[in-house]
């Protein structure tokens, strides 16, 4: 599954986290090929962590996060 970096305190009225900083851009550029509309990517935030994610696009790339995903990256080192 590809990953994108997205920082999740960027989001359109919809709730859909924008793709358009730094992290996000460079990351669609590596797999600007491969992308499509209604593509499940694995969203993550360096060290933080990881959720599933739908893309849409609307001028810029777009993701509707799947909460139900949502993986710790330090959950393991905790127990």
């Amino acid at each position: 599954m590809i990953r994108i970096y997205a920082d999740f305190n960027h989001k359109d009225d919809q709730g859909r986290v924008i793709l358009d900083t730094a992290g996000s851009l460079a990351d669609i550029e590596n797999h600007k090929n491969e992308l499509t509309e209604g593509m499940e990517v694995l969203l993550y935030m360096e060290d933080e962590f990881e959720i599933e994610g739908i893309l849409v696009f609307d001028r810029v790339w777009l993701a509707i996060p799947n909460f139900a995903t949502l993986h710790y990256m330090n959950q393991e080192e905790e127990k």
